[in-house]
């Protein structure tokens, strides 16, 4: 007598899972320690991919550094695709001082809610008060 087992038989998997998520973001723009002055706004670009074309979203997150006070967070959601980047407007407030930080990260999201955030980066504020150019 042969007794076939469970392990003969194909399952099917979760549907719409076939391969890992492999997400990326980065902030490319403003570059790395750029100078900004308070009540000016900024142009913050967010690139994601993923190779799977599961990409459905990209947002950015503005924090200071010293407090990690939020100043600004933007979400974008689109069908799945492959690779974009999105432009975000930031309006770098108005009462910050001379030599704040201000910390950028980008996050990107896909399918079965997955995300990835990037790494920081980094803005300066500096404020001009002594000159005549002010």
């Amino acid at each position: 007598m042969i007794v076939a087992g469970c392990s003969d038989r194909v399952r099917p998997g979760p549907a719409g899972v076939t391969t890992a998520i492999n997400l990326t973001v980065d902030v490319v723009a403003p570059r790395n320690a750029a100078q900004v002055a308070p009540g000016t706004t900024v142009t913050v670009v967010v690139h994601g991919n993923e190779p799977g074309a599961r990409l459905t979203g990209l947002a950015f997150v503005a924090r200071r550094f010293n407090s990690n006070a939020l100043i600004d967070s933007v979400r974008i959601s689109f069908p799945a695709m492959q690779d974009t980047s999105l432009q975000f407007p930031l309006r770098i407030p108005a009462g910050l001082q001379t030599n704040e930080q201000i910390d950028l990260w980008g996050v990107a999201f896909a399918a079965n809610q997955q995300t990835r955030i990037s790494q920081p980066r980094p803005i300066l504020v500096l404020s001009c008060t002594n000159s005549p150019a002010c």
